[in-house]
């Protein structure tokens, strides 16, 4: 497994990064608070903690493999918790994210389920559970 990669930051859009590692481009995934974070990095050299998974159907022979990118291991090891939560997969957390982590963090941490509902693809109900499962975690 990939745990970080350090390299030249070639492209990067709203949900993706290219990182030039030698004569390798990596695509990797990335939270939405770490693509602002990278905004004016482009052309400059990055490291990121990174996970890999598999996308598609186990039984059906089209697994894709990803990677995720992270700003530090903190991050990545919140994200581990809060993708263990139901109903939140890779795509969505990744998705979702899109606001410093310790924001989001102190928000579970104070039941704040307003900051939890504002992030993109979260409703009500999804707030509550996220607060109900991980208090006391993050």
């Amino acid at each position: 497994m990939i745990a970080w990669i350090r390299g030249k930051l070639i492209q990067l859009n709203e949900a993706n990064a290219m990182v030039q590692v030698g004569s390798i481009g990596y695509e990797l995934m990335l939270p939405g608070y770490a693509v602002m974070a990278l905004a004016n990095k482009i052309g400059e050299d990055i490291e990121l903690c990174t996970m890999e998974y598999y996308e598609g159907t186990p039984g059906g022979g089209n697994l894709i493999p990803r990677m995720v990118g992270f700003l530090n291991p903190e991050e990545k090891n919140f994200f581990h918790k809060f993708t263990s939560v139901k109903g939140i997969g890779i795509k969505k957390g990744l998705k979702s994210l899109s606001i410093p982590v310790e924001t989001i963090a102190s928000a579970i941490e104070n039941g704040d389920e307003k900051i939890i509902m504002s992030l993109p693809g979260l409703g009500k109900k999804m707030a509550q559970l996220i607060i109900a499962e991980l208090k006391g975690k993050v």
